[in-house]
């Protein structure tokens, strides 16, 4: 999937990020097999949606990319 994003807010940026700004996102989304144990699929996120993203850099593709694997476009669960 490759899509285009607009940061709305940025808590913490080694790519010096900046609300306002418009991303490139590329990542594979895969339904795994019955009975998969193994890392959870990135979702297909819903176009219009805002969503909290936690991403890495390609600074070679000039784009971004999931850095929590299906985590990366959900909010962190708290601590107890």
């Amino acid at each position: 999937m490759r899509l285009t994003a607009r940061v709305d807010r940025v808590h913490r940026s080694a790519s010096r990020l900046n609300p306002g700004d418009e991303i490139t996102i590329t990542y594979e989304h895969y339904r795994p097999p019955r009975g998969w144990s193994g890392p959870r699929p990135i979702p297909v996120l819903a176009k219009g949606a805002g969503y909290p993203a936690y991403l890495s850099w390609d600074s070679e593709a000039n784009l971004y990319r999931p850095a929590a694997r299906g985590w990366s476009f959900e909010t962190a669960p708290s601590s107890p």
